[in-house]
């Protein structure tokens, strides 16, 4: 009986735009995940947009709203906006949703890709 191969998962690629304190939190916890390729750009860095399955900005990081015109134009590209004060994650096509711990925050993570 012959069986099929088993096909890796294929590795989900994460842009992190921005550097505050949040954005570097979630890129160095985000590193340890297996199947999950984290990349970071800043400063109107964004000739890269393609390569990405998901682009996570800060909202309260001044730059952001700068770039955000932008980064919504990827197409194909998941664009998920977080909020540490109000602890929301917003994917920016949809609505807000309320996260409390670092788990929640990978939790609907996982669940918008």
């Amino acid at each position: 009986m012959l069986q099929e191969p088993v096909q890796a998962r294929p590795t989900k690629k994460i842009l992190f735009y921005g550097n505050s304190i949040l954005i570097a939190g979630l890129t160095s916890k985000l590193k340890q995940v297996k199947d999950l390729e984290t990349m970071q750009a800043m400063d109107g860095d964004l000739s890269d947009l393609s390569r990405a399955d998901m682009i996570v900005v800060d909202l309260r990081d001044s730059k952001t709203s700068q770039v955000l015109p932008r980064l919504s134009t990827a197409s194909d590209v998941l664009l998920v906006g977080m909020d540490a004060i109000t602890n929301t994650l917003t994917v920016l096509t949809d609505q807000p949703h309320p996260t409390h711990s670092m788990q929640d925050v990978l939790e609907a993570l996982k669940k918008a890709m």
